[in-house]
Parts: C-alpha cells; sequence; structure tokens
C-alpha cells in the first residue's frame, strides 16, 4: 500500500507530537506492507527527519504574524496536492490535528483538545484554524487514533465523531528511558551543572498550559536550605504567551535555585531524567 505521511511536525527541535510522529513514522517504514513517502511540508522526501530545522525566527512568525497559520497551510496544501498527483497515494496519515485536504482514505491522530476547554492557554490564531479545520477533518477521517479512552469520550462528546472511527493507542516511553547508574550520568549532568538526585526537574515546553508557575512557586516555598541542596531544573524551550511565565522564572533564577537549561536533546535528555530526584508534571491538562 502506498502510503503519504505528513512528516512536517519533525522539523527539529522535536518536542512530545514530534517524538510520536518520528516513532510511527519509523515503524512504519520497516513494515513491508507499506511503501513509504513522507511530505515535510514542501516535498516528498525518502525518509522523516531528512528536513531542515525550523529556526526559532520561522516559529516565532508563526506565533506572531497575523494571518500565518492560515498562510502555512494554502502553501503547504499546495505543494500536498502536487504530491498526490504524482504518487496517487492509497492512504494518507497525518500524525496530528492538521490534517490537509485528501480526497482518499485519511488517518489522523488527535492528542488533546486544550483549545475547547483551555482556549486561553493557546494564541488566539492558533485556535481559530483549529477550530476551522478540525471539524471537516474528522468528518472525513476513517479512523482517529487517540492517546487515551478520555480524549476518545472528548471527541464523541464535542464532535460527535463515531465510536468505529476512534482507535485508542496508548503512548509507551521509548527504549532510550530506562535507568540508569550514577556512573552512567556523570559525564552528561556534570555538563548542565546538575549532580545526580540532588534535582528536581520540569520538562516542558514554555507555555501557559505546562503550568510551570505553580511548580516555580511551590518550589520558592520549600526552606532556603532545601531549595539550594535540591534545585528545579527547568528543561524545554520557547513556546507561546510566556510574557508572565519568564517574569516569574527570571524572578526564580534571580533568587537561587532555579535552573534554566532550555531545550535538550532526547539522548541528554534520558540522562538528565534518570538523573533527578524528582520529576514534576503540573499540566493544567494533557491528553
Amino acid at each position: 500500500m502506498r502510503v503519504l505521511f505528513n512528516s512536517s511536525i519533525l522539523r527539529a527541535p522535536l518536542t512530545g507530537i514530534g517524538h510520536y510522529a518520528a516513532e510511527i513514522a519509523s515503524a512504519l517504514q520497516r513494515d513491508e506492507r507499506f511503501q513509504m513517502h513522507f511530505f515535510d511540508g514542501r516535498k516528498v522526501i525518502s525518509k522523516p527527519g531528512d528536513s531542515p530545522a525550523t529556526t526559532a525566527q520561522g516559529a516565532a512568525l508563526l506565533r506572531h504574524l497575523p494571518g500565518a497559520y492560515q498562510f502555512r497551510r494554502g502553501r503547504e496544501q499546495f505543494h500536498f496536492n502536487r504530491a498526490v498527483v504524482r504518487l496517487q497515494p492509497q492512504l494518507y496519515h497525518d500524525p496530528s490535528l492538521w490534517p490537509l485536504h485528501f480526497d482518499g482514505p485519511t488517518v489522523m491522530t488527535v492528542h488533546d483538545l486544550t483549545h475547547i476547554d483551555y482556549a486561553w492557554t493557546q494564541p488566539r490564531a492558533r485556535v481559530r484554524a483549529i477550530e476551522k479545520h478540525l471539524p471537516d477533518a474528522l468528518r472525513k477521517a476513517q479512523r482517529v487514533l487517540v492517546d487515551s479512552q478520555f480524549i476518545g469520550a472528548e471527541l464523541q462528546r464535542h464532535y460527535g465523531v463515531a465510536h468505529s472511527k476512534i482507535v485508542v493507542a496508548p503512548l509507551a516511553p521509548g527504549a532510550l528511558f530506562h535507568p540508569r547508574r550514577e556512573a552512567q550520568l556523570t559525564a552528561t549532568l556534570q555538563r548542565y551543572g546538575l549532580r545526580y538526585r540532588h534535582y528536581f526537574l520540569f520538562i516542558g515546553t514554555l507555555e501557559p498550559r505546562k503550568n510551570l508557575i505553580t511548580a516555580l512557586r511551590a518550589h520558592a516555598s520549600l526552606p532556603k536550605k532545601l531549595r539550594s541542596e535540591l534545585p528545579l531544573a527547568v528543561v524545554g524551550g520557547d513556546g507561546w504567551l510566556t510574557h508572565d511565565i519568564e517574569k516569574e522564572l527570571d524572578a526564580a533564577i534571580a533568587s537561587g535555585g532555579v535552573q534554566r537549561l532550555g531545550y535538550i536533546d532526547r539522548d541528554d535528555l534520558t540522562d538528565v531524567l534518570a538523573g533527578a530526584k524528582l520529576f514534576l508534571f503540573p499540566s493544567l491538562y494533557e491528553g
């Protein structure tokens, strides 16, 4: 079966959904039943991950330039249509809730419905784009993958998606994530100024939904000596609506006991996670 897979989300730096898409793309490519082709937003490539990284400037334009979401989608649809004419795929697979228009069978993934109950945690332009395209995409898709029964039920409640369309495919940790001994982590932790089992860890893109401010305030409520012995390491790249987050984070760093590590690639992230005393996950909402 010829499958056209939308791999545009695989532009580095990868976050959660990007890693999800990479794992699915890799598994499908190993399955001999499928002849895989990958659409990177502009052209068809032979394997996922061949596309250039998203620049910080490009990401900022998408968040702040009026009409950027609509422009990007229109551009991608144009190139996608050309790819479809050339390849004549039998199935289109999009690992996100932004599938492009395709007249044939489509599989898509819905990780969450943040734009409904937590719309204030996302840029308004992003929410409007989702509200415009998601209902039609759900109606046309033959199968909708979800990470949990909860999101499957949300799709039925908010959009009336037939139960027969929904496939619950729970997520799992990648093979890289497993316990490690202190000696295995020393070099990595030293690069980030961390000590084995002597730090709390927060991982998440800087955006309101991840609720970093609550983690910062909780850590600040600890006795000063404990904050010094167990600093809070904050891992994650810049997201959106970050003004209040940045203000609180800068104050926490200035007062001591908080370290901002920024985006960390997956190989180092597995070590940083394995070496933490405690992982904090105060997210307001997840799929």
